[in-house]
């Protein structure tokens, strides 16, 4: 399981990073604190189903790519 939030918090940073969002941005967009965020992006915690379904149409990749080793391309 441990591996799933992992790889999960990698692709919540690189989606974010990739379309140039701080964690507060990112807060901001999804109702969430940037320590939240931050939290998510260190392992520490997993977003609920419901919020990776908004963070995978926020960056307009399919949800399941959340939960792979290596993130589809991500629509700006």
């Amino acid at each position: 399981m441990q591996e799933l939030k992992n790889i999960i918090a990698k692709n919540i940073q690189e989606c974010r990073n990739a379309c140039g969002l701080t964690q507060l941005e990112l807060a901001e967009k999804l109702n969430y604190s940037d320590n939240t965020i931050s939290r998510w992006e260190k392992a520490e915690i997993t977003p609920s189903v419901e919020t990776l379904e908004q963070i995978s149409q926020l960056y307009n990749i399919p949800l399941e790519s959340l939960f792979k080793e290596k993130i589809e391309t991500i629509a700006k």
